[in-house]
């Protein structure tokens, strides 16, 4: 990888491809001179970059990462992020009342002032090329906004937060890209390089001008969680600095206004019932959204309400139940590690049955269930109850998604039990996500 250490003067080819591609639609030139290893000029400074030169920017190693090395003729600039983000406070009905400037400058106007490297400025042009910035935007005014509130007066520290949320999905960049257009549907072992999105972006970051560790470190985290159960390395509780969590949760909450007022919904259900992944000072954020009128006025799927959905639900929760003996008795004669994420993965488990329970679906037959929402004829009912079902069904697929990620720290045999624990468990609940 283009952003690895030991390979740093190894160029990416899919990080590569983008650049190229950017590359047709406006000038790209080499900032400096680009040598090869041991001294040779693959392309002096001022010079053009055109598909011409992939090959040799992919058989010969450099002395410099090509990160550092290139610009575009018309890069994103800070006026622009303003601009931009500006534009999106103004048309984003959801948005704009969850960015409050508090008594600081306009959001925009701070974003604007960002300090941008030429590095940083190529790879915010390479996400705006491929129309992933305002995704990046929406994310650093959630942070920026709340980093206010919850980090009075640490000015550089919002700076290094937003910047860090511009830049939270570049690792994506060295990403094979049919990959990430089937990511919501990939298997749990195939969305494993999906889940490496956050280190590659560490490693390329820490060194970059412009960036640097502390920026790295918050991109690092953008998809950990507070109860361990995030990505890519499963810290939990202290290890999880609250600076850290405001990125991570502006990047999920972003990502849900983007996906419409259904997952807005399931969201905030799901911080109601499966508690513990955020400081409580950042849900209120996710039930403030979800009570917006805009987020609650959407239609359910006609059939997704059905008999079957309901039903292979319950048999997966009622096959949870029965697993539960069976792991604990593994627990008992298994490694640290392997008991450890079994912990991990049983009190997931535990929570998401809670919830199950605490709303009610579990008290009624399927039959009598969508009877007395038939009989109600409660839109809204409607609404709660397939939001509720599918968060359960997500977090089901969820559970053994980052059981596969947290087994290659085990050995063959301990981590055959903790795949064993998941098929079993998910086989029933796949059907019902379908």
């Amino acid at each position: 990888m283009g952003a690895h250490q030991e390979a740093a003067a190894e160029v990416n080819p899919h990080y590569l491809n983008h650049l190229l591609a950017c590359g047709a639609r406006q000038e790209l030139m080499a900032r400096q001179d680009i040598l090869v290893e041991g001294g040779a000029c693959l392309l002096s400074q001022g010079s053009r970059i055109g598909p011409a030169a992939r090959e040799r920017l992919l058989l010969n190693r450099l002395t410099q990462p090509l990160e550092a090395c290139v610009q575009f003729q018309h890069p994103v600039t800070g006026p622009q992020l303003a601009e931009q983000a500006q534009q999106l406070l103004e048309t984003d009905e959801l948005l704009a009342p969850l960015c409050p400037a508090g008594r600081g400058r306009p959001l925009p106007e701070s974003l604007g002032r960002l300090e941008l490297s030429p590095s940083v400025q190529a790879l915010l042009t390479l996400l705006a090329d491929q129309r992933r910035l305002p995704h990046a935007l929406r994310v650093a005014l959630l942070t920026l906004s709340q980093a206010r509130r919850l980090l009075p007066g640490q000015v550089e520290r919002h700076q290094q937060l937003a910047l860090a949320a511009l830049l939270h999905d570049v690792g994506e960049l060295y990403l094979d890209p049919e990959l990430l257009g089937q990511a919501d549907t990939l298997a749990a072992l195939q969305w494993r390089p999906i889940a490496s999105h956050p280190l590659i972006a560490h490693r390329l970051l820490q060194r970059m001008e412009g960036a640097g560790p502390a920026v790295a470190a918050a991109v690092l985290d953008h998809h950990e969680r507070l109860d361990g159960f995030g990505f890519p390395r499963g810290i939990a509780q202290g290890a999880f600095p609250l600076d850290h969590q405001v990125l991570a949760a502006a990047e999920w909450l972003a990502g849900l206004l983007e996906a419409g007022g259904s997952a807005l919904l399931r969201a905030s259900i799901a911080a109601r019932l499966i508690p513990g992944e955020f400081h409580p000072a950042l849900l209120g954020w996710v039930h403030q959204a979800a009570q917006a009128p805009q987020a609650r006025n959407w239609e359910p799927a006609p059939l997704a309400l059905g008999q079957v959905r309901v039903e292979r639900l319950a048999r997966a929760l009622q096959q949870a139940r029965t697993l539960l003996p069976w792991a604990s008795q593994q627990q008992q004669r298994a490694s640290a590690t392997l008991s450890q994420l079994l912990d991990l993965h049983l009190a997931r488990l535990r929570r998401l049955l809670a919830g199950f329970s605490s709303a009610g679906l579990d008290s009624l037959t399927p039959d009598a269930l969508l009877h007395s929402v038939a009989e109600a004829q409660d839109a809204e009912l409607q609404r709660d109850l397939q939001a509720l079902v599918d968060e359960f069904c997500w977090r089901l697929q969820e559970l053994e998604r980052e059981a596969l990620l947290h087994s290659s720290r085990l050995g063959a045999a301990e981590a055959a039990v903790l795949h064993r624990l998941l098929a079993q468990l998910n086989e029933p609940a796949q059907r019902a996500a379908a």
